[in-house]
């Protein structure tokens, strides 16, 4: 059995192709569970490689030794997980949990003592440490072992074949601009603004796109009253209306969609990246851009209702919330809304909730994300401003 103070388990596989894949089982289906869960491979020919115990930066991954000759072992007969969970009678996510994990040989008929075949040994190698990609390739068994799946991305709407590798291209960037620099906290707001820089083009032609179909918005409510009773005829005289005036409803959302994966997959890589682990961005705040900014600090409460834990005056949130209130101010009003009571009190909610929404979201929430956040947000006003 091996436990640590992990949050997650892994099981490492090899395919009949050699690619290296894997199972997942997060402590949240562990508390559903009456007891143990198998870590099983998303192939049942696929074979087993090693298995792991992580958390946000770290990962514990226990590998059997094939016997000579033999590409894999064959004497694990049972993987499984479980959750320890000290305070059982109370909340089941209060932070003191771990997960276990269990690994049981197969059964084996020794010889009478003293003949050859009287004992057998398994053999185990172990690696403790953060989960680096540039640590896992520079290792030749580490990256013919597929340590770099320990590696986790939260992709959200986006898949990880598209998020893994912007994110790993970005953590590249982040490294090679570090060496210069020697600031993580100044490497983010830079390339925030390169990026920002990079994607203006898209971004402005999606903005002049929603500036157009807002002062088209009453022409087209017209259209609509007009030919309420045939659809098909409605739909050809609108694009016809846009085509002319030149605005588009699709390139009002598609640089959008474009530019999701890449700040996702941003947003994702200063989440996990363990070199932003006690590295500080000013001497007297934002000294550890892993955790809270954390300006003023006092004696923990508890916020009422919401059982959230207060134990500092968080900065960056708050910026944050002041950028997000500025980007929705000068963001061009939706063409739909001019004529539509309903969805013009749709938007100025949303100018309300969103400057609301993310800061109590991530309040608690790593400086270093809050710092991506709030710089990407100030930069998309600034480029509000001069479009």
């Amino acid at each position: 059995a091996f436990r640590s103070d992990m949050r997650s388990i892994l099981g490492g596989y090899r395919s009949a192709q050699g690619q290296v894949t894997r199972s997942k089982i997060d402590w949240k289906a562990l508390t559903k569970a009456d007891a143990p869960l198998p870590i099983q491979p998303k192939n049942g020919s696929d074979q087993f490689l090693w298995a792991a115990t992580v958390n946000k930066y770290f990962a514990a991954i226990l590998v059997p030794v094939p016997d000579a000759n033999d590409p894999f072992v064959d004497w694990i007969a049972a993987k499984t997980g479980r959750l320890y969970n000290p305070d059982a009678d109370e909340k089941a996510n209060s932070g003191d949990e771990t997960v276990g994990l269990n690994l049981s040989t197969a059964t084996a008929t020794l010889a009478p003592a003293g003949q050859a075949s009287s004992n057998r040994t398994y053999n185990f190698q172990l690696y403790i440490g953060p989960k680096d990609k540039s640590l896992f390739d520079k290792n030749e068994l580490y990256e013919s072992l597929g340590f770099v799946q320990t590696i986790d991305f939260m992709g959200c709407c986006c898949p990880s074949s598209i998020i893994n590798p912007l994110a790993f291209g970005i953590l590249a960037i982040m490294k090679a601009m570090y060496a210069v620099i020697h600031n993580y906290g100044v490497v983010i707001i830079i390339l925030v603004f390169l990026m920002r820089l990079i994607m203006h083009p898209i971004t402005k032609k999606s903005q002049i796109s929603m500036s157009r179909m807002s002062t088209l918005a009453p022409r087209a409510e017209e259209i609509k009253k007009k030919y309420a009773n045939n659809k098909q005829e409605m739909n050809k005289r609108l694009m016809e209306l846009y085509r002319e005036q030149g605005a588009s409803p699709i390139m009002g959302f598609l640089p959008m969609l474009v530019q999701m994966p890449i700040w996702i997959a941003f947003w994702s890589a200063v989440y996990t990246s363990i070199d932003l682990r006690g590295a500080a961005f000013l001497p007297f705040w934002i000294t550890d851009l892993s955790v809270p900014d954390a300006l003023i600090r006092w004696t923990p409460f508890t916020v009422p209702f919401l059982g959230w834990k207060v134990a500092s005056l968080n900065l960056l949130p708050l910026l944050m919330g002041v950028a997000f209130y500025l980007q929705q101010k000068l963001m061009p009003t939706q063409a739909s809304a001019a004529t539509n009571p309903q969805m013009a009190q749709q938007q100025k909610m949303m100018m309300i909730m969103m400057p609301l929404l993310f800061p109590l979201m991530l309040y608690n929430g790593p400086s270093g994300v809050n710092l991506y956040i709030m710089a990407s947000t100030f930069a998309g006003v600034i480029c509000l401003l001069y479009t």
